[in-house]
């Protein structure tokens, strides 16, 4: 079992949970030991104490308002991750997990993203009262008003990806893992059979890649 997890890797959203929480609560012991040491030793709030206690601060404010803008991620249980690195395996594809993308108002989080070729496929939770693995979904409900938005709100924030390039990358959003897991195989076999020049693809598909990792936190 892999023990480093990076940024892409299945884990990294309870990872970078847990660190913000850790710092966040010795950020928080520090400044309560500088205070409570200063009260007892000199009897006064006016000590190098307390100065030291406002500077940790900052850092404390930091990292609670990272874990609190990260803590309702949900990432894809053992059993769904499972199926979709089978899925990868598959096509010999690498997917891309816990991946996160904020725009001016709310920070969203990818569980999955398949980049195949120059389609980009993000699996997200459903709406509220589904479930990601529901195999008995109702496909007229997933093509309500209610659907549309919630995948139009995923795909609109990821297409940060596209910014500053005119070669853009095909965005698309499943909330569903079968529908994810029929979308990749059928743009997989597509790409195998329609594939001239791999070396130009490899190169467009790292290009999408970087810029993948290197938003959200």
């Amino acid at each position: 079992m892999k023990k480093h997890i990076d940024k892409g890797d299945y884990g990294y959203a309870k990872k970078y949970k847990n660190r913000r929480i850790i710092f966040t609560m010795l950020c928080f012991i520090c400044i309560l030991a500088d205070i409570l040491i200063g009260l007892i030793m000199f009897q006064s709030r006016k000590t190098l104490f307390t100065v030291v206690a406002c500077v940790m601060a900052l850092p404390f404010a930091k990292n609670l308002i990272g874990y609190i803008m990260v803590v309702g991620f949900k990432p894809l249980t053992e059993k769904e991750h499972e199926t979709t690195e089978k899925l990868a395996a598959e096509h010999g594809l690498k997917f891309y997990y816990d991946i996160s993308a904020s725009d001016q108002e709310r920070m969203l989080f990818y569980p999955c993203v398949a980049v195949v070729g120059k389609s980009v496929y993000g699996l997200v939770q459903p709406p509220k009262g589904e479930s990601i693995s529901d195999e008995l979904r109702n496909k007229a409900r997933s093509k309500n008003s209610a659907h549309m938005e919630h995948h139009k709100k995923y795909e609109k924030c990821l297409e940060q990806i596209n910014e500053g390039t005119s070669d853009k990358a095909n965005i698309r959003i499943i909330s569903n893992i079968n529908d994810f897991a029929a979308a990749i195989r059928q743009t997989g076999k597509a790409s195998e059979e329609g594939q001239n020049d791999s070396k130009k693809a490899g190169r467009e598909n790292k290009k999408i890649v970087q810029k993948l990792l290197a938003i959200g936190v």
